[in-house]
């Protein structure tokens, strides 16, 4: 039976300080996208197939040698982020710093076991003027890969608690993807580089 995941996500103008955190860079691939997700993912050098379909995941290690081979399909939905793990009290925060096409994009999530911790949690004194996301699918990793920014500017900028939480410069996304170039750019996003 897969694990039925109990997550939150947030938005935030800016990160709290992280500098002194390690971070790992993770790269995400969609394959399969609508109803169920299917996803290749890169966690340092960690490679994973995950599936998800109405908040259910199936998550299982693979080899490299099949990261890179499945890679070149999902050409158009990627993602890439440095992730920081911050400690709250007894949980444990993801702190996403996306790049190349969702350059400026800052999201927070923390996983819990059940409804009622997820129910009880507020963010952090840092985490004022966050923008919880948890119920809107377009700041799905899946949507993010696909779409990028597009269309949701004005549903940050509009939000009153945030100042400007996408810098300047971002991409609003579209055909081309910054961080989706050819095999041969040592600095993007191919499989020798994730």
């Amino acid at each position: 039976m897969p694990k039925k995941q109990i997550e939150r996500r947030w938005v935030l103008a800016a990160p709290p300080r992280h500098d002194d955190k390690p971070s790992i860079e993770v790269r995400h691939g969609y394959l399969v996208s609508g109803d169920a997700e299917m996803v290749v993912r890169r966690a340092g050098s960690s490679c994973t197939l995950a599936i998800k379909r109405d908040g259910a995941a199936w998550e299982s290690a693979m080899p490299e040698w099949a990261f890179n081979a499945i890679w070149p399909s999902t050409r158009g939905h990627r993602l890439r982020k440095k992730r920081y793990t911050l400690r709250e009290g007894r949980n444990d925060l993801s702190l996403d710093v996306f790049e190349g096409k969702l350059e400026g994009l800052i999201m927070l999530s923390c996983e819990f076991r059940s409804a009622a911790s997820a129910e009880k949690f507020s963010l952090p004194e840092w985490g004022a003027g966050a923008i919880e996301v948890t119920d809107d699918r377009r700041f799905g990793s899946e949507a993010l890969a696909s779409k990028g920014l597009k269309g949701l500017r004005r549903r940050l900028l509009g939000a009153e608690s945030v100042d400007e939480p996408v810098r300047a410069g971002a991409n609003d996304g579209g055909s081309r993807d910054r961080e989706d170039p050819g095999p041969d750019d040592l600095t993007g996003d191919s499989p020798a580089n994730s």
